[in-house]
């Protein structure tokens, strides 16, 4: 019933003659696209291309400008900055991603008493590092479960979200549908081919 957004960015293969003279010298460059993708219609709602360099992270609010109250943004850790998230809680966006392993934190209440299924913990956390407290000073949600992954079986994995009132299995189910964006990336990087691509410098 909700607007679901995914976040994400890939790289961008590219090669560049880098003289005309020299056809056989030949160097490698590389773009990166981030990229904001509307699950209801699998179309794109704001692309951002820089050099590879450049982290997810600095283009999320970018991303997420055309967001409203009420929907929903997936997104992986490479996106995690408490300021960021604390501006979507703000701005009445839910989020679920992926929770990073030195994530300092205590639990406040332990919502779940024992496993469930493949749920085997459901947590209201506060940060306790004083930046990151500082940044997300409200409780969030720490749900960790085992995830079936292709090759490896079932995985344990950490989900962290400001939304309390959905079932913690639909947090792992709404973070799977993340998966999806990897299919268009796969999708546009095989049917929208370059044609030409020479550079010599970072504007080019």
């Amino acid at each position: 019933k909700r607007v679901i957004h995914v976040l994400d960015a890939t790289t961008i293969q590219l090669v560049a003659n880098c003289l005309d003279w020299a056809q056989h010298r030949r160097r490698k460059a590389a773009a990166k696209l981030h990229l904001s993708l509307n699950l209801q219609n699998f179309l794109p709602v704001i692309a951002v291309v820089t050099s590879a360099a450049q982290h997810e992270v600095r283009h999320a609010a970018r991303l997420c400008a055309k967001l409203k109250a009420g929907e929903i943004a997936l997104f992986d850790k490479a996106f995690i900055d408490f300021q960021f998230l604390w501006s979507l809680t703000e701005g009445g966006i839910f989020f679920v991603t992926r929770c990073k392993e030195n994530m300092r934190y205590r639990v406040v209440n332990k919502r779940l008493r024992k496993p469930e299924g493949n749920i085997l913990r459901d947590d209201e956390i506060l940060l306790t590092h004083a930046n990151a407290r500082a940044h997300y000073p409200k409780r969030l949600r720490l749900v960790t479960a085992l995830v079936e992954v292709e090759g490896r079986g079932l995985v344990e994995m950490r989900f962290l979200t400001n939304h309390f009132q959905w079932a913690a299995s639909s947090i792992v189910e709404l973070y799977k549908r993340r998966w999806s964006i990897e299919a268009f990336f796969k999708q546009i990087k095989q049917t929208l081919k370059l044609g030409n691509f020479l550079g010599h410098n970072e504007n080019a």
